[in-house]
């Protein structure tokens, strides 16, 4: 579900329609404009809140957008921009001229209620930035209901992920760090990405190094690789409890209707590959 959701949540970052609408909305580059529209349903917030529950990037990356941001422009602005320029995306990509996968209205509509309702009934103990999402109302237009759900689903799924690593004892850079070690995302997209410096990156190696976690050159021992997949499986297990309830035969149905949808995302080269999410190519059928 996370390889099929991902993508559609994530044209709010890489597509041109959402990243001009973010610039209309009145911030000032790439940067302030993903922190500000991430970071909208939670109000005018200040950098400290957001640096927890973004959780892996630098703490200075979110400073130079927070609160300036709210200066230049406004949480529902972004709210607001973040919504109809990710819609405008997808329809865009998922278009019925040929050139998409060509999915009916009815579908559309299928899905993004089945979304919408996982999202609004999965447990927010906890979950910071999920519960903020939480606040922002569908808007009866299908693709960006559909959009807000797959929005719902990874943040509630990043915030457990947050959990689970911090329960193995591991900060975000530490967390990043075995995400590289196990050769999973490279380690110059994952560092520029969240904006640690070369020396700090480095110091935390010899850190984890220390704790048997990676080696000097930062590759994952078996230790790390182990802790790995413990973060791994209890980021879906507290994901689950999103679909626990569900019939197994209509998760089946989401899954085989969003599997065209994320397709399409993935060859429109929209969204790049290798990134710093840790998606992966996925094979077409």
């Amino acid at each position: 579900m996370w390889h099929l959701l991902e993508p559609i949540h994530a044209v709010a970052y890489f597509s041109p329609e959402p990243l001009a609408a973010y610039a209309e909305a009145g911030t000032k580059g790439f940067w302030m404009g993903y922190v500000a529209s991430r970071a909208a349903p939670l109000g005018t917030v200040t950098a400290a809140p957001v640096v927890a529950l973004f959780a892996n990037f630098h703490p200075r990356r979110i400073g130079r957008a927070l609160p300036e941001a709210w200066n230049l422009t406004s949480p529902e602005a972004m709210l607001a921009a973040r919504r109809s320029g990710s819609a405008a995306a997808l329809r865009r990509i998922w278009s019925t001229d040929g050139s998409g996968p060509g999915i009916d209205d009815s579908t559309l509509e299928w899905l993004a209620d089945q979304l919408s309702d996982l999202g609004e009934g999965a447990p927010v103990d906890g979950r910071g930035l999920f519960a903020a999402n939480l606040t922002v109302d569908r808007t009866g237009e299908p693709i960006e209901d559909l959009w807000r759900g797959a929005t719902l689903l990874r943040e509630h799924r990043g915030d457990g992920h947050i959990a689970a690593y911090v329960t193995e004892g591991l900060t975000g850079i530490q967390a990043n760090l075995l995400q590289v070690g196990v050769g999973r995302i490279p380690a110059e997209t994952l560092r520029s990405a969240r904006a640690w410096e070369p020396e700090e990156w480095q110091r935390e190696i010899l850190v984890l190094a220390g704790m048997e976690l990676l080696d000097e050159n930062g590759q994952a021992t078996m230790l790390g690789q182990d802790t790995l997949l413990r973060v791994e499986a209890a980021t879906d297990r507290a994901a689950w409890g999103a679909f626990a309830h569900r019939d197994p035969a209509d998760l089946d149905r989401l899954e085989q209707a969003l599997g065209p949808l994320a397709d399409a995302i993935q060859r429109s080269g929209e969204v790049p590959f290798p990134n710093p999410m840790g998606l992966e190519r996925q094979r077409s059928e």
